[in-house]
């Protein structure tokens, strides 16, 4: 038995999925039924058509694993991928989306068609993206916290720090740190009141 069945208590919530067989190189992911007779209702979230996590997974709308951690509350739209990711709490993740190796902080929204690969993003990033224009974030990309990524971007091994915008849509960025403006720290320091020197 594994050690999150024993410790079930601790999981808060989540939901663990290992997308393969039960093996010692897996034993930290669980099987979703075994969380579903625990009790946790990670899964249970229904959708605008009536269908739960489980169900749309059961079916084939969404694909999920391996490896894949997704925390509570968290939804994810009808033929998105996920695989080797941890999904935070309350995090959203689009239609269509693709996501692997990515680390989504809590209340994250990844818009429609986005693909993501080997970044992480800080709290409540929110990625815009869509069919006609998809974003593009990979390359080892570390985001900050409230950071809004445009329509269109690309970003290919880039640093974001707090406070950062976009000037415009479809813009791409590779092998660079991104700060903000005086006028965007500003900004930030007056919506946190944080004194000035």
């Amino acid at each position: 038995m594994p050690y999150f069945i024993k410790h079930a208590k601790y999981l808060h919530d989540a939901l663990l999925i290992y997308g393969g067989e039960m093996t010692f190189s897996t034993e930290p992911w669980l099987v979703t039924e075994d969380l579903m007779r625990l009790g946790v209702p990670a899964a249970l979230l229904i959708n605008e058509k009536g269908k739960t996590l489980l169900e749309r997974i059961k079916a084939g709308n969404i694909k999920i694993g391996p490896n894949v951690f997704v925390g509570r509350q968290v939804y994810i739209e009808d033929d998105a991928e996920v695989r080797y990711s941890d999904l935070e709490k309350y995090t959203r993740i689009g239609e269509g989306a693709v996501l692997g190796h990515v680390y989504l902080s809590p209340y994250s929204e990844i818009g429609p068609c986005s693909s993501l690969s080997e970044c992480a993003l800080g709290l409540q990033v929110r990625v815009d993206s869509s069919k006609k224009s998809p974003t593009h974030i990979n390359g080892g990309s570390v985001l900050g916290p409230e950071i809004n990524v445009l329509k269109g971007t690309r970003l290919n091994n880039v640093q974001i720090s707090p406070g950062f915008k976009f000037a415009r849509e479809g813009l791409p960025y590779k092998n660079e740190i991104l700060e903000p403006t005086d006028d965007q720290i500003k900004t930030i320091t007056d919506k946190y009141r944080i004194p000035r020197k």
